[in-house]
């Protein structure tokens, strides 16, 4: 844009977006002086049109930005600095909000998502006006008159012309708000600071040096794009409409109290889709970690109400109800290589399930106000059709904003199960979880869904990490979501045996829970199990329990197999994959058990050659109480602080010693020597101590290197050892 270009835009702006009279301040970030040669921030106050367009353009080629304030000021604020330019130093006074006199703009800013301090690609850029344009419509739609669509140079501006006292600042917010749910997504974002009465705007006519100028990022000028021939106010009305669309909004001012006489209330069975699990007309949740399944029970379930059959039933069972249809709402799984191949796994009617994956924002050039018969609606289907094929629509997630959206799928499908996977996934932009007043109303609004349409809405939920006292407690986010909900369940595998895995009922608000069903997942997909005896505490059991019982029970396994002498390694590793036991987890019990890994070569044969055999380390033979009267050693293998018993269990040998420790024998006496009997400080002379436990308790004892085989009975009389 050339000087002549940028100085007439200034004036076009300054002529359409300021009253005559009106007070204005305009601020240069990044300005560059004969005086102060350094960026520094100017600012000067204008009823002077001119002169401002005058300033303007003289700051135009050497500053960062200039922006204005386009809602009148206090006209005290001309004694700051009137008309003309000033320096504004870090503690100089600025403009606050209770200088702003009133609201003379709605002001919606479309900035494209991308990394602080760097322009938006020219891709970003388009999208942000696309947006715009968007916005533009779906107001026109709404009845609001047309507004001035101004390019920023960094995103899309659109202004719409308001008449309105300051006590409505709440009004303007909560309507940028409902704005920023319905239309911002990962992409472009609705900006909501413009709720603020001092928001400054980027002058037209000027250029947004915001960061470094590069081919794919280049800095732009903002200019005016499109305005009315006539600037129509905004009726306030419009302004509580939108604001009332909001999840969580009392701005309407048309509430009323609804008052029911309890005796007037006719009463309702409680209907299941699937009892006691889904309730229709309520809200479940479906909690559970990421990989554990939460996606497959829900097709699942869908998949089995598809043919009028009861999920949960390992066998197929026969139909029980009419077939119903399931309405799937997901962010993450993708339909072609994930949903469909699982339902056809499971043997769904593919007829009946449907799909909700992303909502299109369309474009359209007519504006006129919709109607409702037939004819209006052929011509708003075809509008939105040559809009696509014109490129003029994008796609976003949906969110638990749509609700509208929701009930015209819900109105034409008439399903009797609705899917949300996952609520992360589908919640409105900047919704924090963790904040009841946000997350209670968008709950409340599929509540109501639910209950209008009779059918269940099934939300699934991923859990946080940290740790409860309670399972209800786990999922992310406030409480309030388990609250609401009438039914909630947890998805889960047991951490000592992840391959079984169940569906607990955690929660029922409207009958008693039902029993926890298990199910499996493999190479050959999802299949139901039948009833199941794993708890909610048992799938929230630590990961780091469920490793070292893991390792316990490799560790048992390596006793068992090595007790009658060395094994090949190859043969242990093969045993141990068969029993179900990992690489990983193997190695571990066999540096705590010191397992000894030797190579065995054949006489004469190369050195390196030959297989490696696993072996139990040499035993240190202890008394038993139980093996015999005091003196005889016992013929029982031990290893570290394990010992084999005679009847093939595993015993420790500090609990050995306690079972055979006297009565009255008080620990901590002060003829106590310290010992390696599981801690016990007991004296040499303790009769629960056999010979060579009190040459150890004296320190005469050493030990031998007596081969493990030779204290483990022949072959034809070894004790089977138990797992």
């Amino acid at each position: 844009m050339s000087p002549e270009e940028a100085q007439a835009e200034i004036r076009r702006a300054v002529e359409l977006l300021l009253v005559p009279g009106q007070v204005t301040e305009l601020r240069v970030e990044g300005a560059t002086t004969r005086e102060y040669r350094r960026p520094h921030l100017e600012v000067g106050y204008f009823d002077n049109l001119l002169t401002l367009a005058t300033w303007a353009a003289s700051f135009a080629r050497r500053a960062q930005g200039l922006y204005v304030v386009l809602n009148p000021l206090n006209h005290a604020l001309l004694a700051r600095a009137n008309n003309h330019m000033r320096v504004l130093t870090r503690d100089g006074p600025r403009t606050t909000e209770l200088d702003v006199e009133r609201w003379q703009w709605l002001i919606i800013t479309l900035d494209p998502r991308r990394p602080a301090g760097v322009p938006p690609s020219n891709t970003e850029h388009e999208a942000a006006l696309r947006r715009a344009r968007a916005i533009r419509v779906a107001l026109a739609e709404e009845g609001w008159p047309a507004p001035v669509l101004v390019d920023s140079g960094t995103g899309a501006c659109l202004l719409y012309h308001v008449s309105l006292p300051r006590g409505d600042d709440a009004l303007v917010r909560h309507s940028l708000e409902a704005l920023a749910r319905r239309f911002s997504d990962a992409g472009v974002a609705v900006d909501p600071s413009t709720a603020s009465p001092v928001y400054p705007v980027r002058l037209p006519g000027t250029a947004a040096r915001e960061g470094d100028s590069t081919p794919d990022r280049p800095h732009r000028y903002a200019r005016i794009l499109e305005a009315p021939g006539t600037l129509e106010l905004v009726p306030k009305s419009r302004l509580e409409v939108l604001a009332g669309s909001r999840p969580d909004s009392d701005a309407s001012p048309n509430v009323e109290p609804i008052i029911l006489t309890v005796a007037d209330v006719e009463p309702a069975r409680v209907e299941f889709l699937w009892e006691p699990y889904l309730p229709l007309g309520k809200l479940t949740l479906l909690d559970g970690d990421p990989g554990v399944g939460k996606s497959w029970v829900a097709l699942a379930i869908a998949a089995a109400l598809s043919h009028g059959t009861p999920p949960g039933q390992p066998d197929e069972p026969l139909p029980v109800s009419e077939p119903a249809d399931t309405v799937y709402i997901t962010a993450e799984d993708d339909v072609a290589d994930t949903i469909r191949p699982r339902l056809a796994q499971l043997g769904a009617d593919l007829r009946r399930i449907h799909v909700l994956p992303a909502v299109r924002v369309v474009a359209q050039r007519d504006t006129r106000t919709s109607g409702d018969d037939e004819e209006d609606r052929r011509r708003r289907r075809a509008e939105r059709q040559a809009a696509i094929l014109r490129g003029d629509a994008h796609e976003r997630p949906f969110t638990l904003l749509d609700v509208e959206l929701l009930r015209r799928v819900l109105e034409e499908r008439r399903p009797k199960l609705v899917v949300i996977d996952p609520l992360e996934g589908h919640l409105p932009p900047d919704t924090d979880l963790n904040r009841a007043e946000k997350v209670r109303p968008v709950l409340q609004g599929l509540a109501r869904v639910a209950t209008d349409f009779h059918c269940s809405v099934l939300v699934l939920r991923h859990l946080s990490k940290e740790a409860r006292d309670r399972a209800l407690y786990r999922g992310l986010g406030s409480i309030d979501l388990a609250a609401v909900a009438r039914s909630v369940l947890l998805a889960g595998a047991d951490p000592k045996s992840p391959g079984d895995r169940a569906l607990v009922h955690i929660k029922s608000n409207l009958g008693p829970r039902g029993p926890s069903l298990g199910y499996r997942i493999d190479k050959d997909g999802f299949a139901w199990t039948g009833p199941s005896t794993l708890t909610a505490v048992d799938l929230l059991a630590p990961e780091r329990a469920a490793g070292e019982a893991q390792v316990e029970r490799a560790k048992a396994f390596l006793v068992n197999l090595l007790q009658g002498g060395p094994v090949p390694q190859a043969q242990v590793e093969e045993e141990a994959r068969r029993a179900g036991i990992s690489r990983r987890t193997l190695q571990r019990a066999k540096g705590e058990l010191e397992v000894e890994s030797r190579r065995h070569s054949q006489p004469g044969a190369p050195r390196g050659t030959g297989e490696w055999l696993w072996t139990l380390p040499a035993p240190a033979a202890s008394a038993d109480a139980e093996a015999g009267p005091p003196g005889q050693a016992s013929m029982a293998p031990s290893v570290g602080n394990l010992e084999i018993g005679v009847s093939g269990s595993v015993v420790t040998k500090g609990n050995q010693h306690r079972q055979s420790h006297p009565p009255g024998h008080v620990e901590g006496g002060q003829d106590r020597q310290p010992n390696t009997l599981g801690g016990l400080d007991c004296p040499a002379s303790c009769p629960a101590l056999g010979p060579r436990d009190q040459d150890r308790q004296e320190g005469s004892y050493t030990e031998d290197q007596t081969n493990l085989a030779s204290l483990v009975p022949p072959s034809g009389e070894r004790e089977v050892f138990e797992l």
